[in-house]
Formats: C-alpha cells, sequence, structure tokens
C-alpha cells in the first residue's frame, strides 16, 4: 500500500512489530497480557467482586468453567486469557473488552504487545476503539484515504465512524498529537 510522502507513526519513529528475539519466550505473558492481569484486578475490587464470586459469575452466566484460582492466576499473571475469556470476563464485569486490555485512563505511554515501544495511551484507545490508525502519512490526501480505509476496515457495515475522515483529520491536528505538529 503506497503510503504517501511520508509515513509517521504517533510515537517517534516507526511503528515496528516485535519478533519473539527481542527477549520474550513464544508463550510469555506480554505487555498486554498483563495489562489484561492488572485490569482484572483493579475492575474486580471495584466493583466489590472476590475472586470466587467472579469464577461464579463466569461459569453459572457466560457459559466459561472458571475457578476461583483461575481467577488469581490471571490476576498475577500466571494464566494467559484467551479471546474468549476476554469476552466472557467483559461481559462478568460490565465493561467494554477494551477496558480489559488498555490502561485504565489516557495519560502518558503503554507498550501493546506487537509495537516496538510504548505508545501515547490516547492514540492507543483511539485506535482500539475504531476512530483512527496508529499510523499515518503527514500528505493530507494521503491521510484522508487512510482514515477512510481505517474507518471501512476496522468498523462493522452499518455503524458509521465516529467522525467523517474529514473531521478525524482536523481532530487530530488540533490535539496537536500528531505530526502536524
Amino acid at each position: 500500500m503506497q503510503m504517501g510522502k511520508q509515513h509517521t507513526s504517533c510515537a517517534p519513529g516507526k511503528l515496528a512489530l516485535m519478533s519473539d528475539s527481542q527477549g520474550r519466550r513464544p508463550n510469555e505473558i506480554g505487555p498486554t497480557g498483563k495489562q489484561v492481569s492488572a485490569n482484572l484486578h483493579r475492575l474486580r475490587t471495584t466493583r466489590g467482586l472476590t475472586v470466587r464470586e467472579l469464577a461464579r459469575r463466569l461459569t453459572d452466566n457466560h457459559g466459561r468453567s472458571w475457578t476461583p484460582g483461575a481467577v488469581s492466576r490471571v490476576e498475577s499473571g500466571q494464566r494467559r486469557v484467551d479471546a474468549d475469556d476476554l469476552m466472557a470476563l467483559a461481559l462478568a464485569l460490565n465493561v467494554a473488552p477494551t477496558a480489559l486490555l488498555l490502561p485504565p485512563d489516557a495519560e502518558g505511554e503503554t507498550q501493546i504487545t506487537g509495537a516496538a515501544g510504548p505508545l501515547p495511551s490516547a492514540h492507543v484507545w483511539r485506535w482500539a476503539d475504531g476512530q483512527w490508525p496508529l499510523t499515518w502519512s503527514t500528505d493530507p490526501e494521503e491521510l484522508r484515504r487512510q482514515l477512510m480505509d481505517f474507518h471501512l476496515t476496522s468498523r462493522p457495515a452499518g455503524l458509521a465512524p465516529y467522525h467523517s475522515a474529514d473531521d478525524a483529520a482536523e481532530k487530530m491536528r488540533l490535539l496537536r498529537k500528531t505530526p502536524f505538529d
């Protein structure tokens, strides 16, 4: 895909993929899994749920057979969460799945699995929310095309994006957290 004159990411340098040769063992829990662990503990305790109550909700109400020990192992980073578990946890806690995947605020930076380095948390939230991509061109016309493509492929048919490509490009420029700085 042609990226226009200059391709820029929301973090210094290019958004690069992390390889397993960069220090992670293939089955080790990565930064997103660690965020899920921390968020699960935070959300469970905020809701006033014990590990036993959350395990019961998952088993009885959401079709996932969990024990209190399984909840504790996820919270301590000793157990991975698959996509089905993540959705059931979000339902049991009455939150969006992104509330488990991403940091609880949009300030600062966050590390996500697959990215070579930390990224601004606000950009990661907007990306995960389908508002705009993590990388973009500094060329206004190419940026508009990238946003249109992102909106078409990142959101379900029949659900409009939050902003038109032109509005999103303008908001990106106004937030001064873009290559337009």
